[in-house]
C-alpha cells in the first residue's frame, strides 16, 4: 500500500488480488470519511450504481454529478467509492412495485444512514455471502471496485489497512438462479437463493445486538428517501425480478 496526494485530495493506493489479476484501487480519502459529511438526525440515503455510492444532492454542490434520467429531467448526485461505519442494522423490505430491497443500516458518530440496493442485485449477494464474515463490534468499510463487472468489496481492519473479507460460502452452496421469460424477455429468477439467506440476516441480527449494535433501525427520524426505481432502471446492477 502507497500514500498520495493528487490535487487537494489524499489518495490511498491498495494492490489486492481477485483470482489471479492484480487490481489496483485509488480511494479519496473524502469518500472514506462521508459517513461525518453531514452531523445531525436525519437518515441519509445512499444507493449502488455500477461501481460507486450515490446519493442525490444539490445542483449548487460543488461535487455534484448530472445526469439526465429517464423522465428527461436533470437529476444530480454525489458518487463515492467507500462507505464506512458501524452496521446497525440489516433487513429486505419489500417495495409495491419493485419487489425485495436490501437496507445496510449505519452509524458513524451522530450520523445515522441507509445503503439500500435490490435484495438481488450482485451487490447484495456479494454482501450476503460475507455477512457472516463481519465482525459487528468494529467499523466495516464497503468499497466499489471496476473489475470486469462492478464489485462491492467488504472490508474489515486497522484503519488505511482494511482487508477483504472472505465468501462463508462456495457457489454450490447456494441455491441455483433459474431464468425465466417473462413479456419476452429473459430474466434470472434469484428468489431461492435470497430465501437461503433471509434466515441468516435474522441470525447476524442477533450478533449485531449482542454487541450493543442497535437492533431494529428507529423509522422515527426524519429520512432523505432516495428515488430507488430511477437508478434501478439505469440497469447498472443486475434487474430486481
Amino acid at each position: 500500500m502507497c500514500f498520495l496526494k493528487s490535487g487537494f485530495y489524499y489518495y490511498y493506493t491498495y494492490y489486492t488480488l481477485i483470482g489471479s489479476q492484480k487490481i489496483r484501487l485509488f480511494i479519496n480519502l473524502k469518500s472514506i470519511k462521508m459517513g461525518a459529511e453531514n452531523r445531525n438526525t436525519r437518515k441519509i440515503y445512499y444507493q449502488t450504481y455500477g461501481a460507486a455510492f450515490i446519493r442525490r444532492c444539490m445542483k449548487e454542490n460543488p461535487d455534484a454529478v448530472k445526469r439526465i434520467n429517464k423522465k428527461g429531467d436533470a437529476v444530480y448526485e454525489l458518487h463515492f467509492n467507500t462507505l464506512s461505519g458501524y452496521i446497525t442494522g440489516i433487513e429486505i423490505t419489500k417495495h409495491e412495485q419493485y419487489g425485495d430491497r436490501l437496507e445496510i443500516h449505519f452509524l458513524d458518530g451522530d450520523e445515522s444512514f441507509i445503503l439500500t440496493m435490490s435484495a438481488t442485485s450482485s451487490h447484495a449477494f456479494n454482501f450476503y455471502r460475507r455477512m457472516e464474515a463481519i465482525d459487528y463490534s468494529k467499523k466495516v468499510v464497503l468499497m466499489m471496485w471496476e473489475y470486469e463487472n462492478p464489485f462491492m468489496a467488504v472490508t474489515q481492519g486497522p484503519e488505511g489497512n482494511e482487508s477483504l473479507l472472505s465468501s462463508k460460502y462456495s457457489k454450490e452452496e447456494i441455491p441455483e438462479w433459474k431464468q425465466v421469460s417473462i413479456n419476452g424477455n429473459v430474466l434470472w429468477d434469484k428468489s431461492d437463493a435470497l430465501n437461503f439467506f433471509k434466515p441468516k440476516i435474522a441470525s447476524v441480527m442477533t450478533d449485531i445486538g449482542l454487541h450493543g449494535n442497535t437492533p431494529k433501525p428507529n423509522r422515527n427520524n426524519r429520512v432523505e428517501r432516495p428515488d430507488t426505481v430511477e437508478v434501478e432502471e439505469l440497469g447498472k446492477d443486475d434487474l430486481p425480478f
